[in-house]
C-alpha cells in the first residue's frame, strides 16, 4: 500500500499528541526522545492488537506492540 492508501484506510488512524496514551506510554515517548511529537499512528491488526508508531516519509516506525489495546484505552459503545 501507498502512504496515501494506509491514511485512507480503515486499519489506520493517526492521533493528535499529547491524547490519551496512558502515562507510562508518554513517558516511553519522552525517553525515547520523542516527546516531541504530534502525531502517533496506529494499525488497527485484529480485533484487539494495535500497533502503534509514526508514519515518517514513506516508512512507519514501530513504537509498541499492543496486544490487548491497553495503550490507548477505549469504551466500547452500549455499554
Amino acid at each position: 500500500m501507498t502512504v496515501q492508501e494506509v491514511r485512507e484506510s480503515s486499519i489506520y488512524t493517526e492521533y493528535d499528541l499529547p491524547s490519551e496514551l496512558i502515562p507510562e506510554a508518554m513517558r516511553r515517548l519522552e525517553e525515547l526522545q520523542l516527546g516531541d511529537m504530534t502525531k502517533i499512528g496506529r494499525f488497527r491488526v485484529w480485533k484487539k492488537p494495535r500497533l502503534y508508531g509514526f508514519m515518517e516519509g514513506n516508512a512507519f516506525h514501530v513504537l509498541w506492540w499492543d496486544p490487548e489495546h491497553e495503550i490507548w484505552p477505549w469504551e466500547p459503545r452500549n455499554t
